[in-house]
């Protein structure tokens, strides 16, 4: 990383160690801390969101009441048998981030004005939105013929743009959105005015990016984040395409059995150390995010750590010699969403906004074979056995990809289950937030 970037960390760093002592839950742990440089973080023993579910109230540094509850997403419930992950935030804490966000916006007389899809499915908001930024919920309560006046409508907003040229929110809502918009008001697509669109929260396939950019004629940003860290938001980069840390966040790539051992090529699980004044009422140092990460290439714009998720630590079989280090399910999902056989999750919505199957997840899941294979079963439309030809090409396909993203001795095999054998609907491997 650079060198300036280095001496904000450190020095971020060292302030949030001091202020974590505060805390019960840290006191014990960081006794014999001994951390003069970002090196040494890998010296200090992880937490996760085990901890914060079991000990989230040990681990504030005062006793001031907080200025916001925040909820995290539905994968604390999916990686730990407690409640979901509860993160409080300071005011002091609100007023920093309001003091960056002016202070890297300062001198733009015409700030974009930005639609943010909500839900609380991904995390519920922890603070009120920034000036311009418009939070509304697709749902039947906001019907889709006024968002979609939203879109298109003249507004007068001092210092803002007189049209919304970004378009926020998670991937599900995001796409959702768009071919809705496709199906029943064609007509409105040429008077949008997007110059960008931010998705967050599913794993956005090629597919899907190239869908969502023709139908919306804006170009697609990833988002990554998670909402138990603050400032952990980051922007596909446009250098390299993996994701760069904000400088108030630390990141570190580990061996998820080792988490002191730092991967600097191939796979690990990403943690995440959030930095004072930014996250000190509550501090998470070295997060275990619970995403597999792929590390990416020397970047020609960013000197820093390049990291794209590619699945969950949670996406594994014990004992078959597999895990989602060695056949990540982003990427299997990936090979599924090109495929038209393939059945997908149905999705409630869909009736409401008048839109096909075609919108929802590929059915499918991972599970132990014998002497370490790990079998993929996929669910199509159709019963395989009254195709052969077709689903033999398809099971071709499958395994010449799966055997292209596998790392180490993982040996794939293909089974389908047709629509009269439903597979049960699988927790979702797309979480990027």
């Amino acid at each position: 990383m650079g060198p300036a970037v280095r001496a904000l960390r450190e020095r971020l760093l060292l302030d949030t160690l001091d202020v974590a002592v505060r805390a019960p839950f840290y006191r014990e742990r960081l006794r014999d801390a001994d951390v003069t440089a970002l090196e040494d973080l890998r010296f200090l023993p992880p937490t996760g969101k085990g901890d914060l579910v079991r000990h989230g109230d040990a681990m504030r540094t005062s006793d001031e009441a907080p200025a916001v509850v925040a909820l995290s997403s539905g994968t604390s419930l999916r990686d730990t048998v407690a409640a979901p992950a509860v993160c409080f935030r300071s005011r002091a804490e609100l007023d920093a981030f309001a003091e960056l966000r002016e202070w890297r916006l300062s001198g733009q007389n015409d700030r974009s004005l930005i639609v943010n899809l909500i839900t609380a499915v991904h995390g519920a908001p922890d603070s009120a939105p920034a000036p311009g930024v418009f939070p509304l919920p697709l749902e039947k309560a906001f019907h889709l013929v006024h968002l979609r006046d939203w879109l298109t409508r003249d507004f007068s907003f001092r210092g803002h743009s007189r049209r919304v040229h970004h378009l926020a929110g998670p991937l599900n809502l995001v796409r959702l959105l768009a071919v809705a918009l496709e199906a029943g008001s064609p007509e409105v697509l040429p008077r949008l005015a997007l110059r960008q669109v931010l998705t967050h929260g599913d794993h956005l396939s090629a597919r899907w990016r190239t869908t969502i950019e023709r139908i919306l004629g804006a170009p697609v940003v990833n988002v990554y984040g998670i909402s138990e860290v603050a400032g952990s938001t980051c922007h596909e980069c446009p250098g390299c395409g993996y994701f760069h840390a904000r400088p108030i966040v630390v990141p570190e790539v580990v061996s998820p059995s080792a988490p002191g051992e730092i991967v600097h090529k191939g796979r690990g699980e990403l943690l995440l150390t959030a930095l004072a004044p930014f996250q000190a009422y509550q501090p998470l140092i070295r997060y275990r995010t619970g995403d597999v990460v792929e590390v990416g290439p020397a970047c020609p714009l960013v000197d820093d750590l390049g990291f794209r998720p590619v699945g969950r630590l949670t996406d594994r079989s014990a004992g078959t010699g597999w895990a989602a280090l060695e056949l990540p399910t982003f990427l299997v999902h990936e090979l599924l969403d090109d495929e038209p056989d393939v059945a997908k999750v149905p999705y409630p919505r869909l009736a409401d906004l008048g839109v096909g199957p075609v919108y929802g997840t590929p059915l499918y899941r991972l599970r132990p074979g014998e002497d370490g294979t790990a079998v993929l079963e996929v669910q199509l439309l159709y019963p395989a056995r009254h195709f052969p030809e077709r689903a033999a090409a398809l099971e071709a396909r499958l395994l010449g990809g799966l055997r292209s993203i596998a790392a180490g001795p993982v040996a794939p095999a293909v089974r389908f289950a047709d629509a009269g054998a439903p597979l049960p609907v699988r927790p979702s491997t797309e979480k990027v937030s």
